[in-house]
C-alpha cells in the first residue's frame, strides 16, 4: 500500500512584548532600538523575544510580515533552546 504525505511549509512564530520587566536572562533575548537591524524587525520599541512562547504553524495561515530579525538573532535563539545537559 502506498503512503501519500502532504509536504508544509511551516513558520515558527515568535512572541515578542515590549514589557521588559518580563524577560527571563540569558533565555529571552532583547532587541533594542540601539541595535542596527532594529528598524528591519518593524518594531516600535524596545522589546523581548519570549522564547518560552513560541509556536510552529503551516506558512499558509500567515497572513503577512511586519518585519524580520537577523540570522544571528535566530541563531542565538536556537542556541538557547538547544538543551546541552546531561541526560538522565
Amino acid at each position: 500500500m502506498e503512503k501519500h504525505f502532504k509536504v508544509f511549509t511551516l513558520a515558527l512564530v515568535m512572541q515578542f512584548k515590549k514589557e521588559l520587566h518580563q524577560k527571563v536572562e540569558g533565555f529571552d533575548i532583547l532587541l533594542s532600538g540601539e541595535q542596527p537591524y532594529f528598524k528591519e524587525t518593524g518594531l516600535l520599541k524596545d522589546s523581548i523575544i519570549r522564547l518560552g512562547f513560541l509556536a510552529v504553524l503551516p506558512s499558509n495561515q500567515i497572513l503577512g510580515k511586519i518585519g524580520a530579525v537577523p540570522s544571528e538573532i535566530i541563531k542565538l535563539a536556537l542556541e538557547r533552546l538547544s538543551y546541552k545537559g546531561n541526560a538522565a
